[in-house]
């Protein structure tokens, strides 16, 4: 113990007083101290508990770290989506996106957007969220695939038919590159699941022009395994008995 409180003596003399080097280690104390209330903030997100992560989160609104703020920002505005309260999670997004360029936080503007009715600023954020994922997407962040899908299902549920036809055609495109429809397969691909993608279309395609759905889905059926086929075929057979 002795050779310890030496050591930090002769330390604190070379270079800085001792309650500057206190300050410092205080000050990295402190952030430590706020990663982890971050991480447990997002816990308290994983379990559905979204007030109290909100709350958790607020606290570090103002700090002077701005990955912090941001941080707690995205925390914040993805509680406020689980919410539903799709008007505050959009102008929450519209802050984190400003300073980011990371795709990920523009597509979470682009669904709270879409959710939220303001389709013209759902179309920015997504085609920002695109041209991001091209220069500085990595794995980690969601595909290009899962970007059209997820858009197109956002749009689907406020009515945006046409518009989300559009990302199913898109849609058709990726699929036709791999033929193969097995599940993981296209998981290792960053690809949705080509059964929901199916089921997620349906509604879309009950209300598209009956010549479009038909010349677009004998497109994909064409493009795509034995199994794909089938599942096409199916999809099919719902729409003709709606």
């Amino acid at each position: 113990m002795n050779f310890i409180k030496r050591l930090f003596k002769n330390f604190n003399s070379d270079s800085e007083p001792k309650g500057e080097l206190n300050n410092t280690v205080k000050e990295k104390r402190k952030r430590i101290e706020k990663i982890n209330e971050l991480d447990f903030a997002w816990e308290l997100f994983k379990k559905e508990e979204f007030e109290k992560s909100i709350q958790g989160a607020e606290k570090y609104l103002n700090n002077t770290n701005t990955k912090i703020v941001l941080e707690a920002k995205k925390i914040i505005g993805l509680s406020l989506f689980r919410q539903t309260k799709y008007s505050e999670s959009e102008l929450i997004f519209q802050e984190v996106s400003e300073q980011s360029e990371n795709p990920d936080d523009w597509f979470n503007l682009t669904t709270s957007a879409t959710l939220n009715k303001n389709i013209e600023l759902s179309e920015r954020a997504f085609n920002k969220a695109i041209e991001l994922y091209k220069q500085n997407g990595t794995q980690e962040n969601l595909s290009i695939p899962n970007m059209h899908c997820y858009y197109m299902q956002g749009l689907r549920d406020v009515g945006e038919f046409e518009k989300a036809f559009l990302h199913f055609k898109k849609m058709i495109e990726f699929y036709s590159k791999f033929v193969i429809t097995d599940s993981t397969f296209l998981y290792m691909r960053g690809m949705p699941f080509f059964e929901h993608f199916l089921e997620s279309s349906e509604l879309i395609l009950k209300n598209i022009n009956p010549e479009d759905v038909k010349k677009r889905l004998a497109e994909l059926k064409s493009s795509v395994d034995e199994y794909g086929k089938e599942s096409v075929t199916e999809l099919e057979n719902k729409i003709n008995a709606s």
